[in-house]
């Protein structure tokens, strides 16, 4: 099995290549506003060095955010147009959880944040037990005083507010991807209201 990662919902373009379990490839750039303009650059450089065509994947799988309104829209548009053409099952996962992907090594609870703007974050609650992960929080959007009743209510939570590089096989380990069965209907996670 060979599958394509692409998120583009944070201050991050990442894209990864996943092959029999195993990152052959990944790419992990910080971007200034400036996704858009990478996107097609990026995936074409990282399908190069690895000698790939898309045509190669068994699947696509895209971070549906929350995070950025444009790099959402960027990396699903382009998922979704890849996905069609080629006629590959298409994915999406939280990209709150790949946040905490390269976090989560020990039992507990991880609450994992993207900036939002004016005081607000999205914030997610995952509990790792007994080699499972569950969402104990769906993703949501929050004021920071929100955020700390819920940090003060459980100080043991493992709080993840910065981004460092992503496992990916950690969401396809454990179950966090979610089949889309209807392409023309997938829509980002936005959560923000009046956008």
């Amino acid at each position: 099995m060979i599958n394509l990662v692409i998120d583009t919902s944070t201050d991050y373009l990442y894209i990864a290549i996943i092959q029999d379990n195993e990152v052959v490839s990944d790419y992990f750039v910080k971007g200034n506003n400036n996704h858009s303009e990478n996107l097609i650059d990026a995936l074409t450089k990282v399908l190069s060095e690895k000698n790939f065509l898309i045509e190669d994947f068994d699947g696509i799988y895209v971070g549906r955010g929350p995070g950025s309104y444009t790099g959402l829209r960027v990396s699903g548009t382009v998922a979704k147009v890849l996905a069609y053409s080629k006629e590959i099952p298409f994915y999406s996962f939280s990209s709150l959880d790949l946040v905490a992907s390269a976090y989560i090594d020990v039992e507990g609870k991880y609450l994992s944040k993207i900036k939002a703007k004016k005081g607000y974050h999205y914030v997610k609650v995952l509990n790792f037990v007994n080699d499972q992960i569950t969402e104990e929080m769906a993703d949501s959007y929050l004021s920071d005083e929100a955020i700390e009743e819920i940090i003060k209510n459980d100080p043991t939570m493992i709080i993840i507010d910065e981004i460092k590089k992503f496992n990916p096989l950690v969401l396809f380990n454990y179950g966090l991807m979610t089949a889309v069965e209807d392409l023309h209907a997938y829509v980002p996670n936005y959560l923000r209201k009046g956008i």
